[in-house]
């Protein structure tokens, strides 16, 4: 080894000391940093700490139960259930750092944390929760309808109360003791209607410096008013023999306190209907009643009105949110007709025809019909005949409307039918007069017109025979040569008058 090298041999070494002295009298081995800091926090609310020092050290943490350490992650966390406000929940964290030269070379640092730990604020034991109270009439004034159970503030927080309630006739919000009241009495006969509002508690710190952020709890109150539960489903159903229309069928229950939310229909009831037959109600849960009509039976030929009613109870029971028990029950008529058939043709009375005030041309025909199915009108000038459909079976008057083009003599034909048959009436109109009359019905040889009429084809021959008795009487008076233009005469003029009536 030459000179140079020991020469820097010499010096590293006395480096290496120097720097040993400056650390030894710069650090006390028995030194102890210790730090106290102070944190709020909530029950059940957890404290994450990664704690970091400026040399490489060993970090332990202890303390009260709830403070625990993963030297792994290099993480405390920190959770209470219980409330303490004494400062005597805490962690103690320790770091050690030990030199990499001269292992009996160490110093340490503590930190300790005292948490102040509060409970949370709640309604009725929750955040945030929902509640229906129900109000049946016949509350009195100043009756408490619903109170809030909100958790006491701690030391060191405070609670305040609001209610957000709409105006009302009924309740308002009790502030200095945080329940609802009535503010008058509700009658007995109060329309049912409902409010609705929000009832909120909030903790906060007194202290101003604090870090504790502030807790909400809010609770969301439906109050109902109403009368006692009622059925509201009508009293009678009608179905009849042959209907396959379900909802004819059925029977719903319905009360006014259905989709209510501050009461609940706990139970309905049905009874077998009276009198019994098998068969007619098919089903009865849900608070539905499934009819089968058919079950019932008709004579072949049943007297009007052509029903059967029978009956059954149905009862509701149900809770208000408020706990009274309430009930109701009615009595229902099944009405079950007989299956639509026709037992003889249709009746036809009081037919009327009617020509327009200003054109004898346009008429409208009518009539008493009942039983039908439909009734047809035949006008008698070849056009269209008009079909008029009846919308049920009972007497009814029924009409229609014709306009002719040329004005004649024209046999109207008016006929209602059903399944049984069908009832025809015949009218002959006279569109130039506007006057009509009901006649027979066209015979077999002259369809178009009717029998009483065949005698209109010779309506000249009294004219004519008129006519010669004048030419006879004339020629005679000119020139009497002869008494056989005088018979004749006589002859012509006896006929004219015979056929005339005749005709």
């Amino acid at each position: 080894m030459n000179e140079h090298a020991n020469r820097l041999l010499v010096l590293t070494v006395m480096g290496l000391v120097l720097v040993s002295g400056i650390i030894a009298v710069g650090f006390d081995s028995d030194a102890d940093d210790s730090e106290i800091y102070t944190l709020e926090m909530r029950t059940g609310q957890t404290c994450i700490y990664v704690p970091t020092t400026n040399l490489d050290s060993v970090i332990s943490v202890s303390g009260s139960n709830g403070v625990t350490w993963d030297a792994g992650t290099g993480t405390m966390r920190a959770s209470f259930s219980s409330i303490d406000t004494s400062g005597d929940l805490q962690a103690v964290v320790t770091a050690v750092w030990t030199s990499t030269v001269d292992p009996d070379l160490t110093q340490s640092a503590t930190q300790t944390i005292e948490f102040l730990v509060y409970g949370h604020v709640t309604i009725d034991g929750y955040y945030e929760s929902s509640v229906s109270r129900g109000v049946i009439g016949g509350q009195t004034s100043g009756t408490v309808i619903y109170a809030p159970t909100i958790s006491q503030a701690t030391a060191g927080t405070e609670t305040v109360v609001t209610c957000d309630m709409p105006e009302n006739d009924y309740i308002g919000w009790d502030a200095e003791n945080n329940r609802v009241v009535t503010t008058q009495d509700i009658p007995d006969d109060v329309e049912g209607f409902s409010v609705s509002f929000d009832i909120t508690a909030t903790n906060s710190a007194l202290s101003e410096g604090s870090s504790l952020a502030d807790e909400t709890a809010t609770v969301h109150v439906t109050v109902g008013f109403g009368q006692n539960l009622a059925i509201t489903s009508p009293d009678i159903i009608e179905t009849y023999v042959g209907c396959d229309d379900l909802s004819r069928n059925t029977y719903t229950v319905t009360t006014n306190y259905d989709d209510a939310d501050f009461v609940s229909v706990t139970g309905i009831e049905i009874s077998q209907v009276v009198p019994a037959v098998s068969g007619l109600v098919a089903s009865k849960g849900d608070g539905n009643v499934t009819f089968d009509p058919d079950a019932v039976e008709f004579p072949d030929r049943p007297v009007r009105p052509y029903y059967q009613d029978f009956t059954f109870r149905v009862t509701a029971t149900g809770t208000s949110a408020d706990g009274s028990e309430v009930e109701d029950s009615k009595t229902v008529t099944l009405r079950v007709w007989a299956g639509l058939s026709y037992l003889s043709i249709p009746s036809m009375e009081d037919i009327v025809v009617t020509p327009n005030e200003d054109d004898n041309l346009t008429i409208t025909v009518s009539a008493m019909i009942g039983d039908a199915q439909g009734i047809r009108f035949d006008w008698g000038d070849g056009s269209e005949i008009s079909d008029v459909p009846t919308p049920d079976t009972v007497v009814n008057r029924y009409s229609s409307t014709h306009s002719y083009e040329t004005t004649a003599d024209y046999l109207i034909t008016v006929s209602a039918y059903n399944t049984s048959g069908e009832n025809v009436v015949y009218i002959m109109y006279d569109a130039t007069t506007g006057t009509s009359y009901e006649t027979d019905p066209p015979t077999p040889e002259n369809p178009e017109q009717p029998s009483d009429e065949d005698g209109d084809g010779l309506w000249w021959l009294p004219i004519a025979l008129g006519v010669l008795a004048i030419v006879f009487a004339v020629a005679f008076a000119v020139r009497p040569v002869s008494y056989v233009l005088v018979a004749l005469a006589v002859i012509c003029a006896i006929a004219a008058v015979a056929t005339y009536f005749l005709v």
